[in-house]
């Protein structure tokens, strides 16, 4: 499962930094093949990376109390939620800026769909859960069964944060996610216990904006994960190292126009143009 960070600072599922970091191009829009397609594990997603945050002076470093840092924004909590419980019944259109949620129900976040009546939780010592209905075939998965949850929620960016880059991490997610803020796709990424990080610099303006992201029980990354322990969907509150604890935040740095990683901006397993962790947003200067 991956974790869900969500950090803004300036400097964005550890849990969540701001980095300094040159402009980021718009994406093309994502294939819905990318859950099937063993060639991707991710797009328009940062390099994985050491736990640490961009204070934004001396004497908050030494403090260390990262929530209380105007470069951190949490935005754990409540999201609009809708559960389906096989992948074709999914919405495809649900991250429009005009989208209607009202008839949605509400899902804390970080949380887990099975502890909060949608579907079961399964144990698994050998095998695939799938098991039993789908004959193992990879990179496929099944439709069946393959619950898909999507979430919405409106998050107000400080004016403070102008001009700076933020970033969107991701702690835990089990087991992908696509993204879109304001209705534009960011990116997409899989890696249950990883946590992911998107620049949504180019996608943001300034007061309210749509976060907007829609993850599957199971894509071909699950073939990658069989092991002997509850089975469970969603967003933990610990991703893989103990340092990345927090769930949701939004951050930011504070150094204009520096970027300390230079990997590209998106990136596939396969090469392409222009290709380049639960949940945060953090941001940094441009």
């Amino acid at each position: 499962m991956k974790h869900l960070l969500l950090t803004l600072a300036v400097a964005g599922l550890a849990p969540c930094l701001v980095n300094a970091a040159e402009p980021t191009e718009r994406v093309a829009e994502p294939t819905f093949t990318e859950w099937h397609d063993l060639s991707v594990n991710n797009v328009n997603r940062f390099a994985t990376r050491t736990s640490f945050f961009a204070y934004e002076n001396r004497e908050a470093a030494l403090k260390g109390n990262r929530d209380k840092s105007s470069n951190f924004l949490s935005i754990e909590g409540d999201w609009r939620f809708q559960w389906v419980e096989n992948a074709d019944q999914r919405p495809t259109d649900f991250f429009r800026t005009d989208y209607n949620d009202a008839a949605w129900k509400n899902m804390r976040v970080p949380g887990i769909w099975e502890l909060n009546g949608f579907g079961d939780p399964e144990y698994v010592n050998i095998g695939f859960a799938w098991r039993g209905h789908f004959k193992n075939n990879p990179p496929m998965v099944p439709t069946k069964d393959n619950h898909v949850g999507s979430y919405r929620r409106t998050i107000r960016i400080p004016d403070s944060w102008n001009g700076r880059q933020v970033i969107a991490h991701f702690g835990s997610v089990t087991s992908n996610m696509y993204l879109w803020v304001n209705g534009h796709f960011v990116g997409y990424g899989e890696d249950s216990k990883s946590a992911m990080e998107f620049d949504i610099t180019p996608f943001l303006k300034k007061g309210d904006n749509l976060i907007a992201f829609q993850t599957f029980r199971w894509c071909d990354g699950s073939y990658s994960e069989d092991q002997d322990f509850w089975l469970a969907t969603a967003f933990s509150t610990r991703a893989r190292r103990p340092l990345t604890s927090t769930t949701c935040a939004l951050r930011q740095t504070s150094t204009p126009n520096t970027r300390t990683d230079r990997s590209p901006l998106r990136s596939r397993l396969r090469a392409t143009p222009n290709s380049s962790s639960t949940s945060s947003l953090r941001t940094a200067t441009l």
